[in-house]
């Protein structure tokens, strides 16, 4: 039955793809549960979707993985590449599918939020933005760095409470630190009123909008008020105010011969690896910068790489009247459309080619090329940590190298307290946050076998309905037999392409599926060694858990029903009697020194209980001795 039923699915699926037409779209696999798994663009869909299905595209892991649970593919014609982009990166914010890995991870970017709902608002950080909320946002802030320092430059010139107290109904009896350090005027005491202290969060909306010479005229305003009142210290305070948003102009300020709101991005790009990096200036000042590191298919030139990612930028936020790129997009027409309709003004895409904005792309594509470099020499260091991983895939014929692999091991006691053990290396080094413990729920006695089919099945069956992506390879303690069960396990939760192999202890023999020979590797290889350690890792672990459930049986006595006696107090009796069976035999009197007289009287109490339920149970039994069939 269940043979029919991927064959009709697999028959389905070449149908759908005999009808994909040669234009620019959307394409949305779906699988047996009619779920989006998967969201792509493609300037040709038939050429870009087949390619899954033949063997072309193997640039992403997802790519390999995606054919084996794709029973279903849709598509959405668009008149363009840049139209495609755009639809392909809406859609998968709305389904988030899952194979889609930039968009699975739940992460939102933070806010800023000035929390006007309250008579003494806050400033504080938030992750997401609610719409029909009346506290204010400012964000997303992508970079982080940048959010720290707007937070740290509206601090250093404005004094907002940084407590949560609920004012003005939860009043303290005095001021805290940040009074007397001179970073808060403290609301909460009632030495700010309402009024005063709205006005001034007012001041630090302009600042956290970018507009500091609004902010700055009426700073200067409010301070000749305050000296034409009399009110000297309130015109000092305004001046210092002043000074400190006029040093961080200073500190920020770019050499534009007018008060622009521009972006300027620039693309870096060696290879499949590229970086994006935006500066944002807004009324001529540095307000932050970002950057994004790119895989980038060879495919793709750099205007189509610089489409991309300034859709994905402007996706959930407006961009400026102006944009400056190092790489002009194709469609840049179609992108300034749909940005302006997106802003309510005109936007522009340009080419910075001469004068001051060609030095800013300049500047923002030489911090690209470091971030570049840096990266690929990271990636460096991390692939020649990863030379054992390589050496592993060339010595036993693996398509890919083995980056993620699984080990598992089971551990027991003469057939007793049956665990397993799973422990993960990623590129060649133990990743112990994914470690795993399990319980043998189905075994009896000593049968590895059976073990290591039961855990590799429940293994795999929470990969399957979790949606995870399997190991690149799973080792398995253990020579054919084992091999076997958990091929066979791995097999019946639809893996049956999973690789795997065995490594038996006597001479260190690698077997794997299908081969009746095993592989001898030479002792002294890495690859060979990387398979040691993680054996003994997952034998390690193995044996470590099964001591602890075997000592946490052991210390379990008739002890531990009997009020009034803890942790503590079992402790001392068994370090003064020796074991449970001699505070069984002890006297009233020597117990009550130990743990007290009432406590000492409920464990004589509970030995007599026990011993009068044992000796009403022995007629019973001797009877049924005596009597089998009554038995």
């Amino acid at each position: 039955m269940k043979d029919r039923a991927r064959k009709a699915a697999r028959e389905r699926l070449s149908e759908r793809l005999a009808m994909l037409p040669d234009s620019p779209g959307v394409y949305l696999m779906k699988d047996a549960q009619d779920v989006i798994i998967y969201i792509g663009k493609a300037v040709n869909l038939k050429n870009r979707v087949r390619s899954y299905f033949t063997g072309g595209a193997r640039e992403h892991r997802a790519a390999m993985i995606l054919p084996k649970h794709v029973i279903d593919i849709e598509w959405i014609l668009t008149g363009s590449e840049i139209e495609a982009l755009i639809l392909e990166a809406n859609l998968i914010r709305k389904h988030r599918p899952r194979y889609n890995v930039l968009c699975k991870d739940d992460k939102h970017f933070p806010y800023i939020q000035v929390t006007w709902g309250e008579d003494f608002p806050r400033v504080r950080v938030v992750r997401r933005a609610d719409e029909k909320s009346p506290h204010h946002v400012f964000g997303p802030y992508t970079d982080v760095t940048s959010m720290r320092q707007a937070l740290a430059a509206v601090r250093e010139v404005f004094k907002v409470r940084s407590c949560a107290l609920k004012l003005p109904a939860q009043k303290i009896d005095r001021p805290c630190l940040d009074y007397h350090i001179g970073r808060c005027d403290a609301p909460c005491v009632g030495l700010q009123s309402r009024e005063d202290y709205r006005a001034m969060i007012t001041q630090v909306e302009l600042a956290l909008s970018g507009k500091e010479d609004a902010l700055r005229a009426e700073l200067e305003a409010d301070m000749r008020a305050c000296a034409e009142h009399m009110d000297f210290e309130g015109a000092a305070q305004r001046r210092d105010q002043i000074r400190s948003l006029e040093a961080l102009r200073q500190r920020q300020r770019v050499d534009l011969a007018d008060a622009s709101d521009v972006d300027v991005v620039a693309l870096a790009r060696e290879g499949r690896w590229g970086v994006v990096t935006w500066m944002e200036i807004r009324g001529g000042c540095v307000q932050g910068r970002h950057q994004e590191t790119l895989s980038c298919p060879l495919s793709q030139e750099d205007p189509e790489v610089m489409a991309g990612a300034l859709v994905g930028r402007y996706l959930d936020r407006l961009p400026p009247p102006e944009i400056l790129v190092t790489s002009l997009p194709d469609d840049h027409e179609l992108l300034e459309r749909h940005f302006g309709e997106r802003l309510g003004r005109k936007v522009a895409i340009l080419l910075a080619r001469q004068g001051k904005r060609f030095r800013l792309a300049e500047l923002a594509h030489a911090n690209a090329r470091m971030l570049l470099a840096e990266h690929l020499a990271h990636l460096e260091t991390r692939d020649r940590v990863t030379s054992s991983v390589k050496e592993l895939q060339e010595a036993l014929g693996f398509a890919h190298p083995p980056r993620r692999i699984e080990g598992f091991d089971i551990s027991h006691l003469s057939g007793t307290g049956t665990v397993a053990s799973m422990v993960v290396f990623i590129d060649g080094k133990p990743a112990k946050a994914e470690y795993r413990r399990f319980h043998v729920k189905t075994v009896e006695g000593i049968d590895d076998f059976a073990s290591m089919r039961e855990i590799l099945g429940r293994r795999f069956r929470r990969i399957r309905e979790d949606g995870l992506e399997p190991p690149d390879l799973v080792l398995i303690d253990g020579g054919k037999g084992q091999l076997g069960m958990a091929v066979e396990a791995m097999r019946e939760e639809g893996f049956p392409d999973q690789a795997v192999l065995g490594l038996a202890k006597r001479i260190e023999e690698v077997f794997l599926p299908g081969e009746s020979e095993p592989h001898i590797l030479p002792h002294t290889t890495p690859a060979l060694q990387l398979l040691q350690r993680l054996r003994d890792e997952a034998h390690r672990f193995a044996i470590t858990f099964q001591r602890e459930q075997r000592t946490a049986t052991i210390t379990s006595s008739w002890l531990d029903g009997i009020p009034g006696v803890g942790p503590q107090k079992k402790q001392l009796l068994l370090r003064h009697f020796g074991s449970a069976a001699k505070v069984r035999e002890a006297a009233e009197p020597e117990l009550a020194q130990i743990v007290g007289p009432r406590v000492a009287a409920g464990i004589v109490a509970t030995i007599k209980v026990e011993d009068g339920r044992k000796l009403s149970q022995e007629p019973a039994l001797l009877m049924a001795a005596e009597d089998p069939a009554s038995a």
